[in-house]
């Protein structure tokens, strides 16, 4: 499965009551772009990704590395996505881990001891 096609399974699973005008609003698309995606019609550009990913709660950088990937038209530009994707990845961890609060921090409600909890 695509991200693309992840992309319009996960609104229709997301939002089952709504239509696919609403789910096409939802991510901030017209009606008719958003059937085009969803008949194969057209393949989804980055502005598309990123709005179906932002109504989804999902990572936007994720979904689009994931989806540029498989459209690249080269191996190089397929290269390029992957090594982007993997140091989002690595910031994306460092991040959280930088983020982690520390044991004195939760206990005592203090930020001043350097004890971190992993």
């Amino acid at each position: 499965m695509t991200t693309q096609e992840k992309l319009i399974e996960g609104l229709r699973q997301a939002f089952p009551a709504e239509s696919q005008a609403a789910l096409a609003r939802r991510a901030g698309l017209s009606v008719q772009r958003f059937n085009n995606y969803c008949t194969g019609i057209r393949t989804m550009d980055v502005d598309a990704v990123i709005g179906c990913a932002q109504a989804l709660g999902w990572d936007v950088r994720k979904a689009v590395a994931d989806h540029e990937i498989e459209t690249a038209p080269t191996p190089r530009v397929k290269a390029l996505w992957r090594k982007l994707a993997a140091t989002a990845m690595v910031v994306t961890i460092a991040a959280g881990i930088a983020a982690a609060p520390t044991a004195a921090t939760v206990l005592t409600g203090s930020a001043k001891a350097g004890m971190y909890i992993m």
